[in-house]
C-alpha cells in the first residue's frame, strides 16, 4: 500500500471486504514511522468502515474504478472519505 499517502490516518478504519477471500481488517498508524498497520478486526474501535465486495475491491483500490461505484462507507463519513482515495495496491 501506499503509506506515505496515508499519513493522514489518525483514527482507525476498518476494511470490510465480502465474498470469497473476504474478511475484516483495521487500518491504523503502526508505532513505526509513516507506517500503516493492519489487523484482524479484533472488536476495536474504528472512527469508519469501508464496506466492498473482495472482487470489486481488486478494482477500485488498484484505482482502475472509482471507489464510489463500489464502497459503502458508515461512521465518520468526512473523514474515510478524505481518506479512501489514498488507498492505492501496487
Amino acid at each position: 500500500m501506499c503509506s506515505k499517502d496515508l499519513t493522514s490516518l489518525k483514527k482507525p478504519i476498518l476494511l470490510r471486504l465480502t465474498g470469497p477471500g473476504g474478511g475484516e481488517w483495521v487500518l491504523h498508524n503502526s508505532e513505526e514511522n509513516e507506517l500503516i498497520q493492519i489487523d484482524n478486526y479484533l472488536e476495536q474501535d474504528v472512527s469508519a468502515s469501508i464496506t466492498s465486495t473482495s472482487h470489486e475491491f481488486v478494482s477500485w483500490a488498484t484505482h482502475r474504478s472509482s471507489w464510489k461505484d463500489h464502497c459503502a462507507l458508515d461512521g465518520d463519513l468526512e473523514y474515510v472519505s478524505s481518506l479512501i482515495g489514498s488507498i492505492n495496491i501496487i
